[in-house]
């Protein structure tokens, strides 16, 4: 890579071979010579960053999600966890206990990690829980948590005891990221987008937001689409989408499977 220093004593040369005479680096010539010097070096340094920019291989950001773009791939974006929490009191009382919508909780030993209830609770008389669906404050898959994992109050209701989460929080995730998604421009570059071959399928498979991994094998004479999600779920939604690009089995006649790899142990 060329330097400032290499361009003023490139110049310097030039000037000498055509002049025969020595340039005054401190005169008002040398001056100007700097000037373009530094034009010409900040030139020199965007070129080579628009050159790096433009191959996919080396490519970064918004350059490499244009990159993506003309083979039909997106960046996959962030997602919020989601989960439920459980909002108890020491002793069942004789009138209902109402919990409102936008409790925040956090982490255990993470206070910056909070979770935000998504609807009002009523613990019951006669009760001592009500369970109500959380979501983070925030995408990332920091987010997720384990069984009791969520269970400081930041807002604490009143007459609520003490809060947990009894189900993971799940579905937290960052939004891919440059090496991930170079992976995938290298796949669909690898196989021809003819709209038959599997490679091209799962292609556009994973493009879905939801999807974190996918695998078509054949049991018998029957093709099996195995996904593995976010949420480690298969919702109706998610499945038709994957039926639409496997529409061309339907179309020859082939009977197929969208499965989810979580709940089939895969």
């Amino acid at each position: 890579m060329i330097s400032y220093n290499d361009i003023i004593e490139n110049i310097r040369t030039a000037y000498f071979e055509q002049s025969g005479e020595v340039l005054d680096m401190h005169g008002e010539s040398g001056i100007r010579i700097k000037a373009i010097a530094t034009e010409l070096y900040n030139l020199y340094v965007e070129g080579e960053y628009l050159l790096k920019q433009a191959g996919w291989m080396s490519a970064t950001g918004e350059y490499l999600d244009r990159i993506a773009a003309e083979c039909g791939i997106e960046r996959k974006t962030a997602s919020k966890a989601s989960g439920e929490i459980t909002f108890l009191i020491d002793e069942a009382k004789a009138d209902d206990t109402v919990i409102p919508s936008g409790i925040i909780c956090s982490k255990k030993g993470h206070k910056y990690i909070q979770y935000k209830t998504l609807e009002e609770g009523t613990i019951a008389a006669g009760e001592k829980s009500v369970t109500v669906k959380a979501q983070a404050l925030a995408d990332g898959e920091e987010y997720n948590a384990a069984y009791g994992e969520v269970c400081v109050m930041v807002n604490p209701p009143s007459s609520v005891a003490r809060a947990e989460n009894r189900v993971s929080f799940i579905g937290g995730c960052n939004s891919e990221n440059d090496e991930a998604l170079r992976l995938r421009i290298k796949d669909a570059l690898r196989y021809p987008a003819n709209g038959v071959n599997v490679e091209f399928l799962k292609g556009r498979i994973m493009n879905f937001d939801e999807v974190t991994d996918c695998d078509i094998i054949r049991e018998g004479d029957k093709p099996v689409c195995i996904l593995k999600t976010r949420d480690k779920i298969l919702s109706e939604n998610l499945k038709g989408k994957v039926n639409d690009v496997l529409s061309l089995f339907t179309l020859f006649g082939i009977d197929f499977d969208v499965r989810n790899a979580d709940e089939n142990g895969i």
